[in-house]
Protein backbone atom coordinates (compact mmCIF):
# COMPACT_ATOMS: atom_id res chain seq x y z
CA UNK A 1 0.00 0.00 0.00
CA UNK A 2 0.84 3.29 -0.50
CA UNK A 3 1.69 4.42 2.98
CA UNK A 4 3.98 1.60 3.43
CA UNK A 5 5.27 0.73 7.18
CA UNK A 6 7.54 3.47 8.06
CA UNK A 7 5.58 5.79 9.88
CA UNK A 8 3.93 2.60 11.89
CA UNK A 9 7.44 1.54 13.30
CA UNK A 10 8.05 5.29 13.16
CA UNK A 11 5.39 5.66 16.26
CA UNK A 12 6.44 2.33 17.66
CA UNK A 13 9.56 2.81 18.15
CA UNK A 14 9.42 5.72 20.16
CA UNK A 15 6.74 4.26 22.34
CA UNK A 16 9.86 1.17 22.49
CA UNK A 17 12.10 3.50 23.54
CA UNK A 18 10.50 5.51 26.15
CA UNK A 19 9.96 2.14 28.31
CA UNK A 20 11.56 0.68 31.06
CA UNK A 21 13.90 -1.98 30.00
CA UNK A 22 12.76 -4.47 32.72
CA UNK A 23 9.77 -4.55 30.09
CA UNK A 24 9.52 -7.86 29.39
CA UNK A 25 10.09 -8.38 25.81
CA UNK A 26 7.00 -10.19 24.66
CA UNK A 27 4.98 -7.31 25.34
CA UNK A 28 7.07 -4.55 23.07
CA UNK A 29 7.06 -7.07 20.48
CA UNK A 30 3.20 -7.09 20.82
CA UNK A 31 2.74 -3.38 20.66
CA UNK A 32 5.16 -3.11 17.75
CA UNK A 33 2.64 -5.82 15.87
CA UNK A 34 -0.70 -4.30 16.90
CA UNK A 35 0.87 -0.84 15.68
CA UNK A 36 1.71 -2.61 12.34
CA UNK A 37 -1.86 -3.99 12.40
CA UNK A 38 -3.32 -1.35 13.14
CA UNK A 39 -1.83 0.81 10.38
CA UNK A 40 -2.29 -2.10 7.84
CA UNK A 41 -5.87 -2.48 8.37
CA UNK A 42 -6.30 1.31 8.21
CA UNK A 43 -4.35 1.55 5.02
CA UNK A 44 -5.93 -1.31 3.28
CA UNK A 45 -9.63 -0.14 4.13
CA UNK A 46 -10.32 1.28 0.79
CA UNK A 47 -9.25 -1.53 -1.02
CA UNK A 48 -10.66 -4.28 1.41
CA UNK A 49 -14.30 -2.61 0.27
CA UNK A 50 -13.27 -2.20 -2.98
CA UNK A 51 -12.85 -6.31 -3.12
CA UNK A 52 -15.22 -7.36 -0.42
CA UNK A 53 -18.03 -5.35 -3.58
CA UNK A 54 -16.66 -7.50 -5.64
CA UNK A 55 -17.00 -11.23 -3.76
CA UNK A 56 -20.44 -10.18 -3.50
CA UNK A 57 -21.35 -8.83 -7.42
CA UNK A 58 -18.82 -10.87 -9.36
CA UNK A 59 -16.09 -13.61 -9.69
CA UNK A 60 -13.31 -11.38 -9.96
CA UNK A 61 -10.51 -13.00 -7.88
CA UNK A 62 -9.96 -16.72 -5.95
CA UNK A 63 -9.05 -15.36 -2.75
CA UNK A 64 -6.96 -12.40 -1.59
CA UNK A 65 -4.16 -12.43 1.77
CA UNK A 66 -3.48 -10.02 4.02
CA UNK A 67 -0.07 -9.08 5.63
CA UNK A 68 0.39 -6.52 8.11
CA UNK A 69 4.25 -6.91 8.32
CA UNK A 70 4.64 -5.18 5.00
CA UNK A 71 1.04 -3.53 4.50
CA UNK A 72 0.17 -5.25 0.99
CA UNK A 73 -2.41 -7.19 -0.07
CA UNK A 74 -1.94 -10.38 -2.36
CA UNK A 75 -5.01 -11.17 -4.62
CA UNK A 76 -5.50 -14.29 -6.24
CA UNK A 77 -6.65 -14.89 -9.95
CA UNK A 78 -7.60 -11.21 -10.68
CA UNK A 79 -9.55 -10.25 -13.56
CA UNK A 80 -8.15 -7.70 -15.95
CA UNK A 81 -11.18 -6.26 -15.18
CA UNK A 82 -10.24 -6.31 -11.29
CA UNK A 83 -6.10 -5.47 -12.01
CA UNK A 84 -7.63 -2.01 -14.25
CA UNK A 85 -9.82 -0.91 -10.99
CA UNK A 86 -6.81 -1.20 -8.86
CA UNK A 87 -4.30 0.67 -11.44
CA UNK A 88 -6.94 4.18 -10.40
CA UNK A 89 -7.04 2.92 -6.51
CA UNK A 90 -5.01 5.91 -4.83
CA UNK A 91 -4.25 3.93 -1.93
CA UNK A 92 -2.09 1.75 -4.09
CA UNK A 93 1.60 1.95 -4.65
CA UNK A 94 2.48 -0.50 -6.38
CA UNK A 95 1.24 -4.12 -8.19
CA UNK A 96 3.02 -6.63 -9.17
CA UNK A 97 3.34 -10.09 -10.06
CA UNK A 98 3.59 -12.22 -6.98
CA UNK A 99 7.58 -13.18 -7.06
CA UNK A 100 8.75 -16.46 -6.65
CA UNK A 101 12.17 -17.13 -5.37
CA UNK A 102 14.66 -19.51 -5.18
CA UNK A 103 17.41 -21.31 -2.86
CA UNK A 104 19.71 -22.45 -6.39
CA UNK A 105 22.22 -24.87 -4.04
CA UNK A 106 23.68 -28.09 -5.35
CA UNK A 107 22.67 -31.08 -3.36
CA UNK A 108 23.89 -34.29 -3.64
CA UNK A 109 21.03 -36.59 -1.70
CA UNK A 110 23.22 -39.90 -3.08
CA UNK A 111 25.84 -39.39 -0.01
CA UNK A 112 23.93 -40.64 2.54
CA UNK A 113 25.03 -42.63 5.91
CA UNK A 114 23.57 -45.77 6.84
CA UNK A 115 25.97 -46.23 9.53
CA UNK A 116 24.96 -42.56 11.28
CA UNK A 117 22.12 -43.94 13.65
CA UNK A 118 24.58 -46.50 15.78
CA UNK A 119 27.22 -43.55 16.29
CA UNK A 120 26.92 -41.23 19.46
CA UNK A 121 29.13 -38.58 17.70
CA UNK A 122 29.13 -37.64 14.26
CA UNK A 123 31.36 -34.31 14.02
CA UNK A 124 31.50 -32.66 10.95
CA UNK A 125 34.38 -31.07 9.82
CA UNK A 126 32.36 -27.47 9.52
CA UNK A 127 31.92 -27.50 13.11
CA UNK A 128 35.55 -27.77 14.23
CA UNK A 129 36.47 -25.63 11.53
CA UNK A 130 34.64 -22.11 13.18
CA UNK A 131 35.89 -22.99 16.53
CA UNK A 132 33.06 -24.41 17.51
CA UNK A 133 34.07 -26.96 19.52
CA UNK A 134 36.33 -24.69 22.23
CA UNK A 135 33.14 -22.81 22.80
CA UNK A 136 30.80 -25.71 23.96
CA UNK A 137 34.23 -26.33 26.10
CA UNK A 138 33.54 -23.33 28.16
CA UNK A 139 30.15 -24.23 28.56
CA UNK A 140 28.23 -22.47 25.75
CA UNK A 141 25.94 -24.56 23.20
CA UNK A 142 23.00 -21.73 22.64
CA UNK A 143 20.87 -22.87 25.49
CA UNK A 144 18.16 -20.87 26.59
CA UNK A 145 18.20 -18.97 23.03
CA UNK A 146 15.79 -19.99 20.52
CA UNK A 147 16.46 -19.95 16.59
CA UNK A 148 13.84 -19.70 13.42
CA UNK A 149 14.27 -20.94 9.63
CA UNK A 150 12.02 -20.02 7.09
CA UNK A 151 12.42 -22.27 4.44
CA UNK A 152 11.33 -25.75 3.06
CA UNK A 153 9.94 -27.13 6.16
CA UNK A 154 11.49 -29.38 8.70
CA UNK A 155 11.59 -32.83 9.61
CA UNK A 156 11.19 -32.65 13.00
CA UNK A 157 11.09 -36.45 14.14
CA UNK A 158 15.03 -36.62 12.67
CA UNK A 159 16.83 -37.72 15.01
CA UNK A 160 19.36 -35.00 15.66
CA UNK A 161 16.72 -32.86 15.86
CA UNK A 162 13.51 -34.13 17.67
CA UNK A 163 15.11 -33.35 21.39
CA UNK A 164 14.83 -29.39 20.97
CA UNK A 165 11.97 -28.31 18.59
CA UNK A 166 9.82 -26.14 20.46
CA UNK A 167 6.45 -27.64 19.85
CA UNK A 168 3.86 -25.42 20.56
CA UNK A 169 4.24 -22.13 18.30
CA UNK A 170 6.83 -23.54 16.88
CA UNK A 171 5.48 -24.58 13.51
CA UNK A 172 3.85 -22.74 10.69
CA UNK A 173 3.06 -23.76 7.43
CA UNK A 174 1.10 -20.46 5.65
CA UNK A 175 -0.05 -22.90 2.68
CA UNK A 176 -1.22 -26.08 4.11
CA UNK A 177 -1.76 -24.97 7.88
CA UNK A 178 -0.50 -28.31 8.40
CA UNK A 179 -0.63 -29.47 12.23
CA UNK A 180 2.90 -30.83 12.32
CA UNK A 181 5.85 -30.30 10.21
CA UNK A 182 7.17 -31.62 7.34
CA UNK A 183 9.34 -31.40 4.34
CA UNK A 184 9.58 -32.45 1.05
CA UNK A 185 12.54 -31.22 -0.47
CA UNK A 186 15.31 -31.60 2.75
CA UNK A 187 16.78 -28.08 1.91
CA UNK A 188 15.11 -27.16 5.29
CA UNK A 189 15.89 -30.47 7.36
CA UNK A 190 19.48 -30.08 6.49
CA UNK A 191 19.77 -26.39 7.34
CA UNK A 192 18.21 -27.05 10.90
CA UNK A 193 20.62 -29.84 11.25
CA UNK A 194 23.92 -27.46 10.70
CA UNK A 195 22.54 -24.87 12.90
CA UNK A 196 21.25 -26.81 16.24
CA UNK A 197 21.83 -30.68 15.26
CA UNK A 198 22.95 -33.13 18.00
CA UNK A 199 25.43 -35.62 17.33
CA UNK A 200 28.37 -33.05 16.58
CA UNK A 201 25.89 -32.03 13.56
CA UNK A 202 25.12 -28.58 14.71
CA UNK A 203 27.03 -25.30 15.63
CA UNK A 204 24.51 -24.57 18.73
CA UNK A 205 23.59 -27.70 19.93
CA UNK A 206 21.05 -26.91 22.62
CA UNK A 207 19.44 -24.10 20.98
CA UNK A 208 16.01 -24.10 20.64
CA UNK A 209 14.18 -24.19 16.90
CA UNK A 210 11.28 -23.43 15.25
CA UNK A 211 10.11 -23.02 11.75
CA UNK A 212 7.93 -21.92 8.78
CA UNK A 213 7.78 -23.31 5.49
CA UNK A 214 8.25 -20.35 3.40
CA UNK A 215 9.57 -22.43 0.25
CA UNK A 216 7.45 -25.23 -1.85
CA UNK A 217 11.16 -26.65 -3.06
CA UNK A 218 14.51 -25.57 -3.54
CA UNK A 219 13.41 -23.58 -7.29
CA UNK A 220 9.38 -22.00 -5.36
CA UNK A 221 9.50 -20.02 -2.64
CA UNK A 222 6.19 -17.92 -2.86
CA UNK A 223 7.17 -14.36 -2.03
CA UNK A 224 3.60 -14.04 -0.11
CA UNK A 225 4.43 -17.60 1.55
CA UNK A 226 7.64 -16.26 2.85
CA UNK A 227 6.16 -12.78 4.02
CA UNK A 228 3.56 -14.80 6.15
CA UNK A 229 6.56 -16.49 7.75
CA UNK A 230 7.95 -12.99 8.61
CA UNK A 231 5.04 -12.44 10.52
CA UNK A 232 5.32 -15.85 12.15
CA UNK A 233 8.63 -14.67 13.49
CA UNK A 234 8.29 -11.93 14.58
CA UNK A 235 5.12 -13.27 16.42
CA UNK A 236 4.71 -16.87 16.55
CA UNK A 237 1.36 -18.30 16.21
CA UNK A 238 -0.33 -22.05 16.34
CA UNK A 239 -0.10 -23.88 13.40
CA UNK A 240 -3.06 -22.95 12.11
CA UNK A 241 -2.09 -19.33 12.08
CA UNK A 242 -3.72 -17.92 15.21
CA UNK A 243 -3.79 -17.40 18.77
CA UNK A 244 -0.45 -15.19 18.41
CA UNK A 245 1.79 -14.92 21.42
CA UNK A 246 4.82 -12.50 20.63
CA UNK A 247 6.68 -13.77 23.12
CA UNK A 248 7.66 -16.89 21.76
CA UNK A 249 9.59 -14.73 19.32
CA UNK A 250 13.27 -15.80 18.41
CA UNK A 251 16.53 -13.63 18.78
CA UNK A 252 17.26 -15.10 15.04
CA UNK A 253 16.17 -16.25 11.79
CA UNK A 254 18.28 -18.05 9.54
CA UNK A 255 17.01 -17.58 5.48
CA UNK A 256 18.95 -19.95 3.13
CA UNK A 257 16.62 -17.87 -0.01
CA UNK A 258 17.02 -14.27 -1.75
CA UNK A 259 15.40 -12.74 -4.15
CA UNK A 260 16.88 -10.90 -7.13
CA UNK A 261 19.84 -8.20 -6.22
CA UNK A 262 17.92 -4.89 -5.20
CA UNK A 263 14.50 -5.88 -4.76
CA UNK A 264 12.61 -4.42 -2.18
CA UNK A 265 10.08 -6.39 -0.90
CA UNK A 266 11.27 -7.23 2.27
CA UNK A 267 12.64 -4.06 3.76
CA UNK A 268 9.72 -3.50 6.04
CA UNK A 269 10.46 -7.08 7.46
CA UNK A 270 13.71 -6.20 8.09
CA UNK A 271 12.70 -3.31 9.59
CA UNK A 272 10.18 -4.78 11.97
CA UNK A 273 12.64 -7.78 12.94
CA UNK A 274 15.30 -4.97 14.06
CA UNK A 275 12.64 -3.40 16.18
CA UNK A 276 12.07 -6.56 17.70
CA UNK A 277 15.41 -7.23 18.07
CA UNK A 278 15.40 -10.39 16.15
CA UNK A 279 18.51 -11.04 14.18
CA UNK A 280 18.64 -11.75 10.33
CA UNK A 281 21.14 -14.18 8.89
CA UNK A 282 20.83 -14.31 5.01
CA UNK A 283 22.82 -16.42 2.55
CA UNK A 284 23.45 -13.97 -0.80
CA UNK A 285 23.23 -16.67 -3.22
CA UNK A 286 24.75 -18.96 -5.64
CA UNK A 287 24.89 -17.24 -8.92
CA UNK A 288 28.62 -16.32 -8.57
CA UNK A 289 31.88 -17.18 -10.64
CA UNK A 290 35.62 -16.65 -10.58
CA UNK A 291 34.66 -13.60 -13.16
CA UNK A 292 32.04 -11.71 -12.38
CA UNK A 293 31.14 -9.04 -9.43
CA UNK A 294 27.61 -7.98 -8.41
CA UNK A 295 26.19 -11.22 -8.53
CA UNK A 296 24.31 -11.39 -4.78
CA UNK A 297 21.07 -11.55 -3.63
CA UNK A 298 18.84 -9.66 -2.11
CA UNK A 299 18.15 -9.51 0.94
CA UNK A 300 21.65 -10.27 1.89
CA UNK A 301 22.92 -7.45 0.17
CA UNK A 302 20.95 -5.13 2.61
CA UNK A 303 22.78 -3.44 5.41
CA UNK A 304 21.39 -4.98 8.32
CA UNK A 305 21.28 -8.73 7.94
CA UNK A 306 24.28 -10.57 8.18
CA UNK A 307 25.15 -12.12 4.64
CA UNK A 308 26.81 -15.07 4.34
CA UNK A 309 28.89 -16.69 1.51
CA UNK A 310 30.59 -19.96 1.20
CA UNK A 311 34.21 -21.47 1.84
CA UNK A 312 35.50 -25.04 1.55
CA UNK A 313 37.35 -27.28 4.28
CA UNK A 314 40.73 -24.85 2.54
CA UNK A 315 39.03 -21.48 3.13
CA UNK A 316 38.83 -21.12 -0.69
CA UNK A 317 35.44 -19.38 -1.96
CA UNK A 318 32.97 -21.82 -3.07
CA UNK A 319 33.56 -21.33 -6.97
CA UNK A 320 29.36 -20.37 -6.87
CA UNK A 321 29.26 -17.96 -4.10
CA UNK A 322 27.70 -14.77 -4.88
CA UNK A 323 29.68 -11.83 -5.14
CA UNK A 324 29.62 -7.86 -4.31
CA UNK A 325 29.33 -4.89 -3.93
CA UNK A 326 25.39 -4.30 -3.91
CA UNK A 327 23.25 -1.71 -5.85
CA UNK A 328 24.19 0.69 -3.07
CA UNK A 329 28.33 -0.06 -3.59
CA UNK A 330 27.73 -1.74 -0.16
CA UNK A 331 30.35 -4.26 0.80
CA UNK A 332 29.04 -7.60 0.64
CA UNK A 333 29.02 -10.36 2.01
CA UNK A 334 29.31 -9.64 5.51
CA UNK A 335 31.06 -12.55 6.00
CA UNK A 336 32.12 -16.29 4.78
CA UNK A 337 31.46 -19.70 6.56
CA UNK A 338 31.84 -23.21 5.48
CA UNK A 339 29.55 -24.37 2.67
CA UNK A 340 31.00 -27.06 0.60
CA UNK A 341 30.57 -30.67 1.34
CA UNK A 342 28.25 -29.87 4.54
CA UNK A 343 27.26 -33.30 6.02
CA UNK A 344 23.56 -32.83 7.95
CA UNK A 345 20.07 -34.12 8.45
CA UNK A 346 18.09 -35.26 5.55
CA UNK A 347 14.55 -35.59 4.96
CA UNK A 348 13.84 -38.96 3.77
CA UNK A 349 13.87 -41.12 7.27
CA UNK A 350 14.78 -40.53 11.05
CA UNK A 351 18.65 -41.15 10.57
CA UNK A 352 19.51 -40.27 7.06
CA UNK A 353 21.84 -37.25 6.51
CA UNK A 354 23.31 -35.88 3.01
CA UNK A 355 26.08 -33.65 2.10
CA UNK A 356 25.38 -30.78 0.16
CA UNK A 357 26.80 -27.15 -0.67
CA UNK A 358 26.40 -24.25 -1.41
CA UNK A 359 25.56 -20.39 0.61
CA UNK A 360 22.56 -22.19 1.92
CA UNK A 361 25.12 -24.22 3.98
CA UNK A 362 27.27 -21.43 5.08
CA UNK A 363 24.45 -18.84 6.47
CA UNK A 364 23.34 -21.30 9.07
CA UNK A 365 26.82 -21.86 10.51
CA UNK A 366 26.62 -18.03 11.12
CA UNK A 367 23.23 -18.76 12.78
CA UNK A 368 24.69 -21.10 14.93
CA UNK A 369 27.27 -18.68 16.08
CA UNK A 370 25.33 -16.39 16.76
CA UNK A 371 22.95 -18.63 19.25
CA UNK A 372 26.65 -19.22 20.81
CA UNK A 373 27.36 -15.78 21.73
CA UNK A 374 23.61 -15.17 23.02
CA UNK A 375 23.95 -17.80 25.19
CA UNK A 376 26.98 -16.51 26.97
CA UNK A 377 25.52 -12.76 27.03
CA UNK A 378 21.36 -13.28 25.83
CA UNK A 379 21.84 -9.27 26.21
CA UNK A 380 24.00 -8.86 23.15
CA UNK A 381 22.26 -6.37 20.19
CA UNK A 382 22.70 -6.72 16.46
CA UNK A 383 25.38 -4.32 16.16
CA UNK A 384 27.76 -5.71 19.06
CA UNK A 385 27.12 -9.11 17.09
CA UNK A 386 27.96 -7.91 14.03
CA UNK A 387 30.84 -6.64 15.61
CA UNK A 388 32.06 -9.39 16.88
CA UNK A 389 31.57 -11.63 14.11
CA UNK A 390 33.48 -9.61 11.73
CA UNK A 391 36.33 -7.93 13.93
CA UNK A 392 37.71 -12.15 14.52
CA UNK A 393 37.37 -13.35 11.87
CA UNK A 394 40.13 -15.86 9.94
CA UNK A 395 42.09 -14.04 6.92
CA UNK A 396 45.12 -16.84 5.90
CA UNK A 397 47.23 -17.31 3.65
CA UNK A 398 44.68 -19.48 1.28
CA UNK A 399 42.60 -16.12 1.31
CA UNK A 400 45.77 -13.76 0.57
CA UNK A 401 47.82 -16.24 -1.13
CA UNK A 402 45.46 -16.72 -3.84
CA UNK A 403 44.52 -13.17 -4.37
CA UNK A 404 45.27 -13.18 -8.08
CA UNK A 405 42.50 -16.20 -8.12
CA UNK A 406 39.77 -13.33 -7.83
CA UNK A 407 38.29 -10.53 -9.38
CA UNK A 408 38.62 -7.28 -7.64
CA UNK A 409 34.88 -6.57 -7.23
CA UNK A 410 34.22 -3.09 -6.76
CA UNK A 411 37.92 -2.54 -6.90
CA UNK A 412 38.81 -3.81 -3.85
CA UNK A 413 41.57 -6.53 -3.74
CA UNK A 414 40.94 -9.60 -1.81
CA UNK A 415 44.01 -8.95 0.39
CA UNK A 416 42.28 -5.97 1.57
CA UNK A 417 39.80 -6.47 4.62
CA UNK A 418 36.48 -6.36 4.30
CA UNK A 419 36.19 -7.31 0.55
CA UNK A 420 33.20 -7.99 -1.79
CA UNK A 421 34.65 -11.55 -2.31
CA UNK A 422 35.34 -12.55 1.13
CA UNK A 423 33.78 -9.54 3.48
CA UNK A 424 35.77 -9.11 6.60
CA UNK A 425 37.11 -12.66 6.57
CA UNK A 426 35.78 -16.38 7.10
CA UNK A 427 33.55 -16.98 10.78
CA UNK A 428 35.62 -18.04 13.45
CA UNK A 429 32.95 -18.15 16.27
CA UNK A 430 35.73 -19.21 19.14
CA UNK A 431 37.09 -15.14 18.82
CA UNK A 432 34.15 -13.84 18.29
CA UNK A 433 33.08 -15.26 22.01
CA UNK A 434 36.69 -13.83 22.78
CA UNK A 435 35.28 -10.47 21.37
CA UNK A 436 31.98 -10.23 23.64
CA UNK A 437 33.49 -12.40 26.57
CA UNK A 438 36.03 -9.51 27.03
CA UNK A 439 33.83 -6.80 25.99
CA UNK A 440 32.52 -5.18 29.46
CA UNK A 441 29.87 -2.90 27.66
CA UNK A 442 28.09 -5.38 26.10
CA UNK A 443 25.26 -6.80 28.02
CA UNK A 444 24.74 -10.14 30.23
Amino acid sequence: MRDGTTSALQEASVLLASQSSSVPRGIRIAQLVDSLRTFAAKAQQPLKALLDQKTRSTETFSSSTTLWISNQIYITDATIELLQQLEVESSIAEIHEQRVLTMGDHFNAEHLDANAESRTNIQTWSVGKIGAEAVWAQGFMGLNVTIATIDTGARATHEVLRSNFRGDYGWFDPETKSATPFDLSGHGTHVIGSIVGAKGIGVAPMAEWIACRGCRSFTSCLESSLLACAQFVLCPTDAQGINANCSKAPRIVNNSWGATRGTASFSAVLAAWQAAEIIPIFSIGNGGSLKTCKTLCSPGSENNVIGVGATNSVDFLFPSSSTGPSLESRIKPDIVAPGVGIYSAWWTRDNVYAITSGTSMASPHVAGAVALLLSAKPGLTYSQIWAALTTSTVRDENIVHNASVYLSCGNISVSTFPNNIFGYGRLDVRHAMEVILSNKDTRE
